[in-house]
């Protein structure tokens, strides 16, 4: 399946914007990824006369949810993973691609990873968030469709500038920096994309916006997925920290009593159907960020990241 939907638990926000919502309901879904909102907009319009209505307004995400319990070093654990499409520019693979002029961009997503630790106290457990977004290269592209192989990329004339704004003051004011992974190849069929995603970054000048990219072809050619871990290092290097996440202390009952800390960045991956390259550097990121939540606490002890665990894919 891939409708997902809770009774007690917002889906379509995540754990920090769930903690500063008092009274969740459909009104305070986050409209990204109600996947349903359409469907229920004459519900929503009745409920405006008769509040009793919003009680059957229900919000289902598209995309996944899976939760795992572990006993990992004699500490119980709860590992969480939530995906959400947007949406807004939703389509199928060739036929969506690139930005509209409100700054929606295809095959946007939100993943979350989830960690729950025990305590040594069971009325309490630390929670962590971590979130990553992906989307198509924001500017206007697309492929043209016919029966070969490969269809035939085209660029759309005149800037995209006013677009790829939109697109980053709205993910600037929803998670704060950007930094931003650009996966494809640097030649042949892809390389118009890569120029016009550069060209559209160095035009918005924006100090809250990274770039960077990676050829990740060419650097994991062989299967040597870890060496992604050179990614890591540049993004290190640009200011980002496996420390950003969300953490709380929650109570048995799942409330929270106290935030510890809030995510302030968020890194943006991408390729070209912000698929499969993609899914490999997001979770090389997120096993980086959930080595050290669960550093912070305390499962685990404190191991210090070297620029030569890249070549062997170790942390030493």
């Amino acid at each position: 399946a891939t409708l997902y939907f809770s009774y007690t638990y917002d889906l379509t926000n995540s754990s920090q914007r769930n903690a500063s919502i008092d009274d969740p309901s459909w009104k305070t879904a986050d409209t990204r990824f109600f996947w349903n909102h359409y469907l229920t907009e004459e519900l929503q319009e009745l409920s405006a006369k008769d509040a009793a209505l919003g009680e059957f307004i229900q919000p289902v995400i598209y995309g996944y949810v899976k939760l795992v319990d572990y006993i990992f070093r004699s500490t119980p654990i709860s590992v969480g993973l939530i995906s959400r499409r947007s949406r807004f520019r939703a389509g199928t693979r060739y036929f969506r691609r690139g930005i509209d002029e409100q700054g929606n961009v295809s095959n946007f997503n939100e993943t979350e990873q989830v960690l729950v630790v025990q305590t040594n106290t069971a009325s309490v457990s630390h929670l962590f968030s971590f979130l990553q977004t992906r989307g198509s290269v924001p500017v206007y592209w697309a492929e043209i469709n016919d029966l070969k192989y490969k269809p035939q990329l085209v660029l759309k004339e005149g800037s995209s500038l006013d677009a790829a704004e939109k697109h980053f003051a709205e993910q600037k004011a929803l998670y704060g920096e950007n930094y931003l992974v650009n996966l494809v190849n640097q030649s042949g069929h892809e390389l118009p994309v890569k120029d016009a995603y550069e060209s559209t970054v160095n035009a918005l000048d924006d100090p809250k916006i990274h770039y960077v990219y990676f050829d990740f072809h060419h650097e994991c050619s062989g299967m040597k997925w870890h060496r992604v871990k050179l990614l890591i290092d540049h993004l290190s290097n640009m200011g980002l920290k496996n420390s950003d996440f969300f953490h709380a202390i929650i109570s048995s009952e799942g409330t929270i009593k106290r935030v510890v800390n809030e995510q302030k960045s968020a890194v943006r991956t991408n390729c070209m159907d912000c698929l499969d390259r993609t899914n490999v550097v997001q979770s090389v990121l997120a096993h980086w960020v959930l080595q050290k939540e669960l550093e912070t606490a305390g499962v685990i002890p404190c191991l210090l990241y070297t620029s030569d665990a890249a070549d062997d894919g170790e942390s030493v």
